[in-house]
């Protein structure tokens, strides 16, 4: 009796983790994902260090900036430039009000002019990351007391260059539990301020696309075992994706004689918009107030219509995601599609 009471208090000493094979603790640890966590799960024994090591897929935060201090001062005029660019990168929507409505300085900003860096020393102890997520941070001294009615989601792909990048906005979106059989709304087309308004939004989603990818430029040149490279935001507003291909574009390219910028240059490009005057989402229960789909895609030197083929299959994929903001938006998407009001234009290099 007094043995199998000394077994069971020998194994409730025991820790479970203990009895896991280090595959199954392995696949744990992944699933944990977080820079951070995995840095602090190393510090519990020995045997977490090593097997945390060989996580390959991982999530860094970038820190927010620090505030230069008085004894670093900058040329007259660099912090509005600089303060432009870091909004487009990490908040379009709040870069678009900066230049429709001249807000004052004085009111909560993203980032203020303090430049991002990417701490990619934090990746040291892992043997080989393949898969990086990297997530922008937004901060400002102004809490908005209620999120902003205008809709607005992005998501694009660079290599050398952009491939593509598909837009979903509207000018107001709300969650809706009726249920309506009311059919989606295309009588009439843009007006001119309207399309004004998209032309906007498209080009500050491409602005903050094309700065985020710059500011990934060394770190996809430095890491040189990554595969897939993810840029998001903590609004989770737009996706920068680079897959292996894209990543051995940006790792050749040599921009020794060009210039220093604050983004990737933007090439001349075609741009198709689906257009609805209002949209009912009955299967995720949102309505949508002119929203509109655009697919961006370089002008190439390939056959039109295949450039065009591929955008459009990009543009269907784009927002297929899990979770009740993955339905909404594929759902918008496909009906978004099917819309008889679409518009074919093109832009120029900037």
């Amino acid at each position: 009796m007094d043995s199998i009471e000394e077994q069971i208090l020998v194994g409730a000493s025991d820790h479970v983790f203990d009895h896991l094979p280090d595959e199954i603790l392995l696949l744990i640890l992944k699933k944990v994902g977080d820079v951070k966590s995995l840095c602090v799960s190393m510090s519990v024994c020995r045997r977490f260090r090593l097997v945390a090591a060989q996580v390959d897929e991982v999530s860094l935060p970038v820190p927010i900036p620090r505030r230069k201090t008085q004894l670093e001062p900058e040329p007259p005029g660099s912090w509005f430039i600089k303060d432009l660019v870091i909004k487009a990168i990490v908040k379009p929507l709040y870069f678009i009000s900066q230049m429709m409505k001249f807000k004052s300085q004085n009111e909560g900003n993203c980032l203020d002019e303090r430049p991002i860096r990417i701490p990619t020393e934090a990746l040291s102890p892992f043997q080989e990351i393949k898969g990086l997520h990297l997530r922008l941070p937004c901060t400002g001294t102004a809490v908005p007391r209620k999120p902003p009615a205008t809709f607005l989601k992005w998501k694009a792909e660079f290599g050398r260059e952009l491939r593509s990048c598909v837009v979903l906005g509207a000018k107001s979106w709300r969650r809706s539990e009726e249920k309506s059989i009311v059919c989606d709304q295309e009588t009439r087309g843009m007006s001119e301020e309207e399309m004004k308004l998209r032309i906007v939004w498209t080009i500050s989603c491409l602005m903050a696309a094309s700065g985020r990818h710059l500011l990934v430029e060394e770190t996809a040149k430095n890491c040189r075992t990554i595969e897939k490279l993810v840029v998001s935001d903590d609004g989770d507003q737009g996706k920068l994706l680079l897959n292996k291909e894209m990543l051995e574009e940006v790792r050749l390219n040599r921009k020794l004689d060009e210039p220093q910028s604050n983004r990737t240059k933007i090439p001349a490009l075609r741009l198709k918009m689906w257009y609805l005057e209002k949209l009912e989402l009955s299967n995720s229960g949102g309505v949508m107030e002119g929203p509109t789909l655009v697919a961006v895609w370089p002008t190439g030197d390939g056959a039109a219509e295949e450039l065009q083929k591929k955008a459009e299959e990009t543009a269907a994929a784009a927002f297929f995601e899990n979770g009740d903001d993955g339905k909404l938006l594929s759902e918008a998407v496909k009906k978004l599609m099917l819309a008889k009001k679409c518009y074919t234009l093109e832009m120029n290099l900037f």
